[in-house]
């Protein structure tokens, strides 16, 4: 079953675009600019137009940063702050979106009844609903061919109202608006602000279709933006052309102004029928998709019945729920009093979307490479301008609002949730400490939000400098280094605490007395597991464990850290060199998923990141084949790491033909060789390694938490 079906075009620019370019473009932007003025309307656009710029700006950077599944807004969030904060969110967003599914029904009965006179709004209502469902239950491919011919109505009604009667006699420019319907003053401007605003809120029509785009890194991010921009061009020029139509006080009061002035009446009348219903189309579809992942991760009742899809791929229960809802809506027949409540639950979310972003760069989190990289105030202005948007439309809702979403984040907290790895924990503690205890009660940060946190291991006070460089490369900036003493020589190790504390890293120590080394690491391997801040990847140099390594392999593993062996004394890295990552051969299927599953990728792969971004140094990922009719896949699978692991763009690959030992000799030359663990004879490998490299090797052990595709 093919769900990946929408590109650029079809399944984000045409539903945001048509979403932006709506019912107030055509009923409330005279209302607007006879309020305003052109300067005051243009600042009023511009100022709605940054708050969603820097919210599509956002959105595109967590876009370009991970792999987003299906949910939109929903997906985004609870990757990120937890399935709890997501689904609180979520659940807001999805019942909004379907009241506004109602509220645009509502709008399209008004419109059609301008046009055609008065007819039994009932019928009106449940006919439009009855076409607008069965188009979104059937397919949504239908439902982007229809926004085809929506998108087409609406340009032409553009040319209409550029080139109508107006332009025969057109009325003196207005560049200040006295605000005299609503108040005047700043007070006025405020409210004509908050009338504009919900045009913008559709932002993230493209982006509920996340779990159906072919390729949601570059979907996402050019379909938004450009829609943005465009929209802004198109309302700046509309206000332009507005205020040579008619004097102010007729644009105040006359909703259909751009009817009357444009040069096919008809034409703008077909399309102000044709936004309305495409915005309730473009809900209906994107709607019932969120109901679907709060579903699949388990967080709303009936589930299991709401995850279903058909054999097209559509999520048909969840389009019949929501369908559902909406009928039961209609029967209330006014909504009027909840459009604030639609527009403030959008804005939550943006708020919440640009804080993803100020948070997990702010944070600085290793897992963070968007390919598409914020100045944080791009996100810190988006959040911003999003809660100050929603006091200003309404303030007593606002804080309702946001009360009711922190009591449903604390209730789904309390009933607790199999939750996926996310910031939060790793939020509290680089905060403050006495959060600590809040932290441990959350799902642990893990893979997303994996920060290196090595452990260096000294005896009797005697250390390498190889494995304090390695370290401070790898932690560095927002990790932590523990140093772990085992016998006598504690000077010694606050000499070395004071070193690494110097370099602005955080360092604690502490030792363990055994006259056994390995017996000591071991104990204390053990012990560590029941550390909130435990480390997470053991630093050791073979010389001193050579004859128990297999044993400290085995602690480690079980204690969920990874592990990074050398051999040499010290250790020397010039800038320009190259690292040599081996990554093991995946014959016959090649797939990342199963690499991580199996191999040292991750880790390996972070590490030289790290060492890459600290030395200016250059990547080469290298593997071997035993098929030569291997070769190609090879070479993809190697460049699919590179795009996926957001490594630099001049990574380089190696495919050898040749057995790992032969490889290895006739290898291109590089100041430092990463390699995974083998499955099997540990230290005979790497003595045969050492014997055959005159590199710098490392040799590393994933824990399983790592992962260079987050």
């Amino acid at each position: 079953m093919q769900n990946n079906r929408y590109g650029t075009w079809s399944g984000v620019f045409v539903p945001t675009i048509i979403s932006i370019l709506g019912v107030i473009m055509y009923l409330r932007q005279g209302w607007v600019v006879g309020n305003a003025g052109l300067l005051g309307a243009w600042f009023v656009i511009l100022l709605s137009i940054g708050i969603a710029l820097c919210t599509a700006l956002s959105l595109s950077s967590i876009a370009t940063n991970t792999r987003l599944h299906a949910g939109g807004a929903y997906a985004i969030i609870s990757r990120s702050l937890g399935l709890e904060a997501g689904a609180s969110i979520g659940v807001a967003l999805y019942l909004a979106q379907t009241l506004a599914i109602t509220m645009y029904l509502f709008g399209f009965r008004e419109g059609y009844q301008f046009v055609f006179g008065m007819q039994d709004p009932l019928i009106i209502d449940l006919a439009t609903f009855i076409v607008i469902f069965g188009i979104a239950l059937y397919s949504t491919k239908w439902a982007s061919r229809v926004q085809y011919v929506v998108l087409v109505i609406t340009i032409l009604s553009l040319f209409c109202m550029g080139f109508g009667p107006w332009r025969d006699n057109p009325n003196p420019i207005q560049w200040y608006g006295e605000f005299s319907s609503v108040g005047g003053g700043y007070r006025g401007f405020w409210a004509t602000f908050a009338v504009f605003f919900p045009a913008v809120t559709g932002i993230m029509a493209g982006a509920n279709m996340s779990g159906e785009l072919i390729d949601p890194r570059k979907n996402i991010p050019k379909g938004t933006i450009f829609a943005v921009l465009i929209s802004a061009v198109i309302y700046l020029w509309l206000a332009w052309v507005l205020v040579q139509m008619a004097p102010m006080n007729e644009l105040q009061s006359n909703n259909y102004i751009l009817v009357e002035q444009s040069a096919w009446s008809w034409l703008v009348e077909l399309a102000i029928l044709c936004a309305i219903s495409s915005l309730a189309l473009v809900t209906m579809v994107g709607a019932p998709r969120i109901l679907q992942a709060l579903a699949k991760d388990g967080l709303i009742p009936f589930s299991g019945f709401l995850r279903v899809q058909n054999k097209k791929g559509e999520p048909q229960n969840a389009v019949l729920f929501t369908g559902g809802l909406v009928l039961i809506s209609l029967l209330f027949r006014d909504l009027n009093a909840l459009a604030p409540v639609i527009t403030i639950c959008f804005l939550t979310t943006y708020a919440a979307v640009n804080g993803v972003v100020l948070i997990e760069q702010g944070m600085g989190l290793i897992s963070f490479r968007p390919r598409l990289r914020l100045s944080l105030w791009i996100p810190a202005l988006g959040s911003f301008g999003a809660l100050f948007a929603m006091l200003i439309i309404n303030p007593s809702l606002s804080i309702v609002a946001l009360g009711l979403m922190l009591l449903s984040y604390a209730l789904m907290t309390k009933r607790g949730v199999d939750a996926q790895g996310d910031v939060r924990g790793n939020l509290f503690v680089a905060l403050a400490q006495w959060v600590a205890r809040e932290a441990v009660e959350l799902p642990r940060a893990e893979a997303r939000a994996w920060v290196p946190h090595p452990m260096i291991v000294t005896h009797d006070g005697d250390w390498y400098e190889s494995l304090r460089l390695l370290a401070i490369d790898l932690a560095a900036p927002h990790g932590s280094i523990k140093l772990l003493n085992v016998g006598e020589g504690m000077e010694k190790v606050h000499e070395l605490q004071g070193m690494i504390r110097k370099q602005k890293l955080f360092c604690s120590c502490t030792s363990i007395s055994s006259e056994d080394h390995n017996m000591g690491l071991v104990t204390a391997i053990e012990v560590l597991k029941g550390a909130f801040f435990r480390p997470n990847i053991l630093f050791v140099n073979t010389k001193d464990t050579s004859q128990g390594l297999d044993q400290i392999v085995s602690s480690a593993r079980d204690a969920n850290m990874g592990m990074i062996l050398t051999s040499v004394s010290s250790i020397e890295i010039t800038s320009n060199s190259v690292i040599n990552v081996w990554v093991r051969a995946q014959e016959p299927h090649w797939e990342i998923e199963v690499a991580q599953q199996e191999g040292n990728l991750d880790l390996a792969l972070l590490l030289a990141l790290q060492l890459a971004h600290r030395h200016q140094l250059s990547i080469r990922l290298l593997t071997m084949i035993a098929e030569p009719a291997h070769y190609s896949l090879a070479e993809e699978y190697l460049h699919d790491i590179i795009t996926l692991g957001r490594m630099p763009k001049l990574t380089k690959i190696h495919v050898s033909k040749d057995e790992f030992w032969i490889a290895l000799r006739n290898t291109p030359s590089a100041s430092i060789q990463i390699f995974g663990f083998p499955n099997t004879d540990i230290v005979p490998f790497i003595k045969k390694v050492e014997e055959k490299s005159p590199s710098t090797n490392l040799f590393v052990r994933s824990s399983g938490i790592e992962s260079i595709l987050l």
